[in-house]
């Protein structure tokens, strides 16, 4: 009895969809071949020719949205003039140009999903919350799409020269490191010339001890230096020529021109002697208002105290005594440092003050001291920029990566595929849609016709 049933439901499908033949079915089959090669071929066509690279900023400070000297970052950058023109360089194309690249280069934004999520459970608290992305999608579109396919050679360009363009105006230099104070010396007195060098070297150890501290075990293939190696040369300097030159000035009490010597030195200590007593006399003024200050109103008065953030609030155990005891502490330890430094002047004007003309043969010393010390010192700057330049090449490497993202190769498959079922769909929508509509109006036509010939 089921097997009667089934037959039944078979037949009356098959009555129904009795208009499909083989025929149909093979020109169906065709068209939607045909509609799916159309589609794939096109798409193909379109993206294969727009390629997108993953930029990602691998420093600290990329996190906060800045550069590694500070700034603001800004991955527009990448699509400056500088940059394009750097890029169609490297790819040796001429018939690329600024004006015609520069607009098919586009970027987005890559946000994680859990960042948004922290924004906005900060914002759902009524908490304050920030994401600066660290990621960048750079899109490269080829205008000419019947020209070789130069979207990958392309974005590689532009990878390597927006990173020589970053490293030039971005990272983390060496300048201070390169001595070069000797050749502009001839308008500076002998003890500025001294305290020129003296400071230079400060600062290249100020630099060098920063960078051991990043990385106090890097040693250089190329000089075989420590970042601690090269601060013990400049000590020895320091403690020894350095500080040999300068007794040798003092004590032959050297001096381009006496007169211009004498008023620049009266000039500076008269400066120092200015903040002296403005230290001093603040140091004074905090001491005279302990003395007439009165502790017992702590025990019945809330007084306005500043606190380590230098932010006013009331206390009793913390009473105004505190501020006047620090200010007169601090203001007192910087008189006695600028009185220290203005003694240092009143000596050197004092022991210069009865001398007539240094002679040439101990000026020519001097003079010869101070090129030794330079051409010294010279050598270890050479040392600590090729030392530090070796650094900076891992450094710097790691401050941007970039990643190709490849072509897929089962894509076009997936999208011809996706394209067959569709297209089948319609066409069987519109086959059956067709046929129906085809046999009522092959009905209505006999309907007329039958009509017509019985009034006939």
């Amino acid at each position: 009895m089921k097997c009667q049933m089934i037959k039944n439901q078979f037949r009356k499908l098959k009555q129904r969809f009795s208009f499909i033949n083989r025929k149909t079915v093979l020109a169906d089959l065709l068209i939607v071949t045909v509609l799916s090669a159309i589609s794939v071929t096109y798409t193909y066509f379109k993206t294969s020719y727009v390629r997108y690279i993953t930029v990602s900023l691998n420093y600290s400070e990329g996190r906060d949205g800045l550069n590694p000297e500070g700034g603001r970052f800004n991955i527009a950058d990448i699509k400056n003039d500088e940059v394009i023109e750097g890029a169609i360089k490297i790819m040796g194309n001429d018939s690329l140009t600024v004006d015609n690249v520069k607009p098919r280069i586009t970027i987005d934004t890559v946000i994680p999903k859990s960042s948004v999520d922290n924004v906005i459970a900060a914002i759902s608290d009524n908490t304050s919350a920030s994401y600066s992305p660290s990621e960048f999608d750079v899109y490269y579109s080829q205008k000419n799409k019947f020209a070789k396919n130069e979207t990958e050679t392309f974005l590689k360009a532009l990878a390597e020269s927006y990173t020589d363009y970053f490293q030039s105006h971005y990272a983390h230099k060496n300048n201070i490191l390169k001595f070069d104070i000797d050749e502009d010396m001839s308008d500076y007195d002998y003890n500025e010339r001294y305290q020129r060098i003296s400071d230079k070297i400060a600062a290249m150890q100020r630099f060098l001890d920063n960078r051991a501290s990043e990385n106090n075990t890097f040693k250089s293939d190329e000089t075989g230096y420590t970042y601690g190696d090269i601060v013990s040369l400049l000590n020895n300097v320091k403690n020894g020529d350095l500080e040999k030159l300068k007794a040798y000035i003092m004590q032959n009490k050297i001096t381009k021109d006496k007169s211009e010597f004498m008023q620049k030195n009266d000039f500076l200590r008269n400066r120092i002697l200015l903040k002296y007593n403005t230290n001093a006399d603040s140091s004074r003024i905090a001491q005279e208002a302990l003395s007439i200050y009165n502790p017992y109103i702590t025990s019945v008065a809330y007084i306005p105290s500043v606190d380590k953030d230098n932010e006013f609030y009331m206390s009793r155990t913390k009473t105004g005594l505190d501020t006047l005891v620090n200010d007169s502490y601090s203001k007192g330890a910087t008189a006695i440092g600028y009185k220290k430094t203005m003694d240092e002047y009143e000596h050197m004007l004092n022991s210069y003050s009865d001398v007539t003309v240094t002679d040439d043969s101990i000026k020519a010393t001097a003079d010869q001291m101070i090129v030794n010390i330079c051409d010294y010192v010279s050598k270890i700057s050479d040392i600590a920029i090729k030392t530090d330049n070796e650094f900076l090449k891992e450094k710097n490497g790691t401050y941007i990566s970039f990643y190709y993202h490849p072509k897929s190769k089962i894509s076009a498959l997936k999208k011809f595929i996706v394209n067959m079922v569709f297209f089948t769909f319609i066409l069987c929508i519109a086959t059956v849609v067709y046929m129906k509509l085809k046999k009522r109006i092959i009905k209505l036509y006999i309907s007329l016709n039958g009509d017509n010939d019985n009034e006939a």
